[in-house]
């Protein structure tokens, strides 16, 4: 089947099921441990992504698999709870099914967010990143075999100025401290190697993580506005002489829970 026909029936699926007469320009992915933004919502109507028709299943710890629609400040939004990633066995087109899902149903403005391991070392646990770039160590891309009659969308600012500005004066008027900084995709499952981070660290990486990037290319392409947010749940091998573990990462975002929530629902009222 092709991806048009495949992207009607999701689109049909979700609209019916949650009986959608406002459609929200605004979205938001939230990744390894982050997905609490959902609570705060109101109206809130949930949908469990594995069934929707051909939206790949979400099979890793911290992932809900769900996609939420509801009011956050009185704007309607979109929230993935869960994201798909290369190293669960998908192409790297089913991992942007998601965004093209999203772009489908209306989606206009996107922000990213994610788990990251520090590497700066002026970084801390529980620190938060803003994006203002990306190094691609998935070394694919998913524009590969698409349309390339415009080749526009292959811009050399991955981000959104303007979606970068707001964050970054939304996070000033609450004063929350927003670090920025570029982001290494890896492939994953494992955790990197403390030579893999010394080589990240050389390339001008800051933090890193297993996804985000396939995400940013893919809005892009489609004309999405597009911004980033890390979470740094923890520092990177060979950075902390600790042995790195995914309780680790679910703890920090325990932690930072509040603070995160605060800048997220703010960053809606600006939007």
């Amino acid at each position: 089947m092709k991806l048009e026909q495949k992207l009607i029936e999701s689109n049909k699926y979700i609209i019916d099921k949650l009986k959608l007469d406002q459609i929200a320009d605004t979205a938001f992915i939230l990744g390894s441990g982050l997905s609490y933004l959902a609570e705060e919502m109101e109206n809130k109507r949930v949908l469990r992504t594995a069934d929707i028709p051909h939206y790949p299943k979400s099979t890793v710890l911290g992932h809900k698999g769900e996609i939420i629609i509801g009011q956050i400040a009185g704007k309607e939004i979109i929230i993935l709870s869960g994201r798909i990633h290369l190293y669960e066995g998908y192409t790297i087109q089913e991992v942007v099914y998601p965004i093209q899902l999203l772009n489908k149903l209306g989606i206009r403005n996107l922000i990213l967010t994610n788990a990251a391991g520090g590497i700066n070392k002026n970084f801390q646990a529980g620190d938060l990143m803003l994006l203002d770039g990306y190094i691609n160590n998935l070394f694919q891309d998913p524009g590969i075999n698409s349309d390339l009659s415009h080749l526009d969308f292959l811009d050399n600012i991955p981000f959104s100025t303007a979606l970068n500005d707001l964050i970054i004066e939304t996070a000033e008027k609450n004063k929350i401290k927003l670090k920025r900084g570029v982001y290494a995709a890896m492939t994953g499952p494992s955790f990197e190697t403390p030579a893999e981070i010394r080589f990240l660290k050389f390339a001008g990486a800051d933090a890193v993580g297993m996804s985000t990037v396939p995400e940013t290319i893919e809005a892009n392409k489609l004309g999405m506005e597009v911004a980033a947010i890390s979470c740094i749940s923890n520092l990177a091998a060979g950075i902390s002489p600790n042995k790195l573990t995914h309780a680790e990462v679910a703890e920090t975002a325990e932690r930072i829970k509040g603070t995160f929530i605060k800048l997220l629902k703010d960053i809606v009222t600006e939007i």
